[in-house]
């Protein structure tokens, strides 16, 4: 900007999941699709890109009016895979710093021309669920000769859902799903290792605490009851961390929407059991992070996310990059 200022950062996830994307969404021919197999936009990640580059574009023909700066940032990757590390120690060895964040992300359930921010919880904590058990294999009628890896894994499996009532209060969320089996070759040959993944979410941080200190005591003793080795492979890796809204920067967000002159279109938003990035970079400034509608029932938009059918209203980019613009001057100019 032209004059000085504070300085507001401005985050677009921008990644693509490996779904084949059919040539049709909900009811019509898709506007775009995938040039490439297995690759697909099947969570609005363009659609967040394309909005903050226009945002960034329209931005820079107005900086004279800008008092402050504006950070741009694109992330791909922001769910569970640690690329926002990559950012951090970019914004440390270049001495970048920023007083206030913002992103959004399309939301399929809201319709096109909407907005919805809260304050307080928005998306969930995540911790990522991988063991390797390793047992002695053998012939399927001699259980007793071999160390089965695959009965250790089930009684893991039933331990870590037991956490939840036994550990932790009900007032208290904690949702757990195992989503990966690698196990056995045949059905009457007892393997020697087994494989499972998976995640759990939360919302309060003690919530996890709770979970790593009961899993390692869980495992400890399966090893001695069923003879076996268990490597928790998930300890090591970037787990999320909850997002939650700041109370004044959601504010910040509800008046920026009204003054667009879009009050009756400001929604109260929706607390999601997914998980992102964007808590980390909370933890540096304030932050909101707000939900945008794209469902258009007439053009076949609104199925849910990480869905083949999934699509948007393409209109809704004009509210979002929109709301990008109006974020930037009630926040630098509050």
């Amino acid at each position: 900007g032209q004059y000085p200022g504070k300085t507001i950062m401005l985050r677009a996830d921008m990644d693509a999941l490996p779904i084949d994307e059919p040539d049709t969404n909900l009811k019509n021919k898709r506007l775009c699709q995938s040039v490439n197999k297995g690759v697909m936009h099947a969570c609005g990640h363009d659609a967040h890109t394309s909005m903050l580059l226009t945002a960034a574009m329209l931005l820079n023909q107005h900086k004279d009016e800008i008092h402050g700066a504006v950070l741009l940032v694109f992330e791909r990757g922001e769910e569970g895979a640690g690329n926002y590390i990559y950012l951090m120690n970019y914004f440390r060895e270049h001495n970048i710093k920023y007083d206030g964040c913002f992103a959004l992300h399309v939301e399929p359930s809201y319709p096109t021309g909407t907005f919805g921010i809260n304050k307080g919880k928005v998306d969930a904590g995540a911790i990522g669920i991988h063991f390797l058990i390793k047992g002695k294999g053998g012939h399927a009628s001699r259980p007793d000769l071999c160390s089965n890896p695959i009965d250790c894994m089930m009684a893991l499996i039933s331990e870590l859902k037991n956490i939840k009532t036994r550990f932790i209060s009900p007032f208290d969320e904690l949702s757990l799903s195992i989503c990966k089996i690698n196990a056995g070759t045949a059905y009457n040959i007892i393997p020697d290792t087994c494989e499972f993944e998976g995640t759990a979410r939360y919302y309060n941080p003690k919530v996890k605490q709770i979970w790593m200190a009961q899993v390692d005591k869980t495992v400890e003793a399966l090893q001695l009851i069923y003879n076996v080795e268990i490597i928790n492979i998930g300890k090591t890796r970037d787990d999320e961390i909850p997002l939650i809204n700041d109370e004044h920067a959601a504010t910040i967000a509800r008046n920026a929407w009204i003054k667009l002159g879009r009050e009756d279109t400001l929604l109260d938003q929706y607390v999601s059991t997914g998980s992102e990035s964007f808590g980390h970079y909370m933890e540096i400034a304030p932050g909101a992070y707000g939900n945008l509608g794209v469902k258009n029932d007439e053009l076949g938009s609104g199925s849910v996310l990480h869905n083949p059918y999934f699509d948007i209203d393409e209109k809704a980019l004009i509210y979002g990059c929109m709301m990008h613009i109006a974020y930037v001057f009630e926040f630098l100019n509050n």
